[in-house]
């Protein structure tokens, strides 16, 4: 038996990890801001595709969350990534893609 992913309970599943994630970081939780931010990725990746703006503005945030804790690295990887999706969800001239950088 597969469970359905899908549906608006699963979307407000992925809403309140996402909020979830930025509460962590009002309390320097910074290790379960990150884990909260991921799980919502891969619940809005399944939900509405992994091209997605929404998935781009996931990846955003988590790069961010990287940033913070000082891992450049990390937060370079899933910056980028955030601009690909736009890029190829909005294309590259959507305002959308500025606010990335």
């Amino acid at each position: 038996m597969s469970m359905q992913i899908y549906g608006p309970m699963n979307t407000e599943i992925a809403q309140c990890m996402k909020r979830l994630g930025s509460m962590h970081i009002k309390w320097n939780d910074m290790h379960q801001a990150i884990e909260m931010q991921t799980k919502a990725i891969i619940l809005s990746e399944r939900l509405v595709g992994r091209d997605h703006p929404e998935v781009a503005e996931s990846y955003s945030t988590l790069a961010i969350y990287y940033h913070t804790c000082g891992l450049s690295e990390q937060a370079f990887k899933y910056m980028y990534r955030a601009l690909a999706i736009l890029e190829v969800s909005v294309g590259d001239i959507h305002p959308s893609v500025a606010n990335v950088w």
